[in-house]
């Protein structure tokens, strides 16, 4: 009977490791998941009130105002054409960037310290 429970921490010892990085995988594949989904609906606000005549610096604040969550510094945003050269019926095209960074010293070193997240959305200009 003591045999069986010492089998048993053993085992638990083996096991742990594996499902902790699994779960520490699903949470970071989450964060990266969800600061691909803020990229991306940014871009498209930025691009929604872009389109109605906007200038550049109201789309970049819109954008700017939709990406709380990550961190500013690592947002780019781009805007073409520029505000006075965009006539009804041109297209505007508005990206945004983000360097998102890999927090899990495991995945890091497989992925990198950062992966490039990168939306772009194009619109008819009313």
């Amino acid at each position: 009977m003591k045999d069986r429970r010492g089998q048993a921490v053993v085992e638990l010892a083996l096991i742990i490791p594996v499902l902790l990085l699994l779960v520490l995988g699903v949470v970071e594949f989450g964060r990266l998941f969800n600061a691909y989904m803020t990229v991306q609906h940014a871009a498209r606000e930025g691009a929604r009130l872009g389109i109605l005549g906007a200038t550049d610096n109201e789309i970049m604040n819109r954008v700017l105002q939709n990406t709380v969550t990550l961190d500013p510094a690592q947002v780019v945003i781009g805007i073409a054409p520029a505000a006075g050269s965009r006539p009804s019926g041109s297209i505007l095209t508005v990206s945004v960037s983000y360097n998102f960074r890999v927090l899990m010293p495991l995945l890091s070193s497989v992925v990198g310290s950062t992966i490039p997240i990168t939306a772009t959305l194009s619109m008819r200009v009313e």
